[in-house]
């Protein structure tokens, strides 16, 4: 009988003890175990967004310089070098924070290997002989592997996404309060249509991981008893069944496509930018801005856009990630349930 009780049967187990209550717990027991790459990643990430923008900021300013009647030179080649400067330490910052979150995906890729290895040598026969050979072979190198991209570039992008629609909010009522209303609308709209995408594509997500590992088991366990196929004349059976897992795999990879189609944010961009811009122009042509203040103005709604079209890709990573993870926890959770007659009777 076999049922998820405990992480180990017997001594073989990982040299790292990760917490097992639940799966949340157990990936953040891993993640802890790089502590300074997590906060390289976050630093990384919350500098990128400011220096960005200070783009819109730098060129607001610099078109007032430009639209007087004698515009002053050095000012201009103060804000010229103000972008150089930005923008280095950007790509400073960036750099800091991919390879940060490389990194922290390799390390984790690593360590749930091992812990998963050393938990499969330590179970016992009856749990090897009543598991498919090709769902394990799946779960211990693909499934693994998706742990990695979940954190790069999954949640390298969704951490990075976040500063772009945080930092507009805060900075776009400095020039006036009431130019938050459209970004605040947007981000409501956009957190909304994210977390209703998720919950969509959560079960999607899960769809292809265990179509994929059945996939894989159907053609490990054709190749493992190839002897057994071909004395028996079964290659159009088999073949027929391959055929079917690798349409059932397909079918579920194709209704992911589909709500990742549907990818609703990408519509509130282009409504928000419009509002936006006609907003800017009507308090302008009250004479409440200036014309720096509307291009600083559209400068930080334009950063909603990296969110926006990253954080498709970024979730859909962590989505497949998540279902991953859940794989390898449940196959390491799995216990064999045997009579060792300990007392002897």
């Amino acid at each position: 009988m076999l049922s998820p009780v405990s992480a180990s049967e017997f001594v073989v187990s990982s040299a790292v003890k990760y917490d097992q209550r639940s799966l949340r717990g157990w990936l953040i027991s891993h993640l802890l175990r790089h502590k300074m790459l997590i906060v390289l990643l976050v630093t990384g990430a919350f500098g990128n967004a400011g220096m960005a923008i200070a783009i819109p900021s730098i060129i607001g300013v610099a078109f007032n310089v430009v639209l007087q009647p004698q515009p002053n030179l050095d000012t201009i080649n103060i804000l010229v070098l103000l972008v150089l400067v930005t923008q280095v330490t950007r790509a400073a910052l960036m750099f800091t924070r991919n390879i940060a979150a490389e990194a922290l995906g390799q390390y984790m890729e690593r360590d749930v290997r091992e812990e998963l290895y050393a938990n499969l040598l330590g179970k016992s026969m009856t749990f090897h002989s009543t598991q498919a050979v090709g769902e394990i072979m799946a779960r211990a190198t693909n499934d693994v592997h998706e742990l990695n991209l979940m954190l790069n570039p999954g949640l390298n992008m969704v951490i990075g996404s976040a500063m772009f629609v945080i930092y507009p909010l805060v900075f776009a009522p400095l020039i006036k309060p009431e130019l938050l209303l459209t970004p605040g609308l947007f981000a409501v709209g956009y957190a909304l249509a994210v977390r209703s995408y998720a919950s969509q594509l959560r079960p999607a997500t899960q769809r292809v991981r265990a179509r994929f590992g059945d996939m894989n088991a159907g053609l490990a366990e054709a190749i493992d008893g190839i002897e057994t196929v071909k004395g028996a004349s079964q290659e159009s059976q088999e073949i027929t069944r391959f055929d079917k897992n690798a349409t059932a795999y397909r079918d579920a990879f194709v209704s992911q496509s589909d709500i990742e189609a549907r990818f609703i944010p990408l519509l509130l961009l282009g409504i928000a930018t419009g509002a936006a811009f006609l907003h800017a122009l009507l308090l302008f042509r009250a004479g409440q801005i200036n014309v720096g203040q509307v291009v600083t103005y559209m400068g930080y709604i334009q950063m909603f856009a990296f969110p926006v079209y990253i954080s498709q890709f970024g979730f859909t990573n962590l989505s497949l990630g998540v279902a991953a993870s859940n794989r390898v926890r449940s196959l390491i959770l799995i216990q064999t349930e045997l009579d060792e007659n300990k007392h002897g009777h």
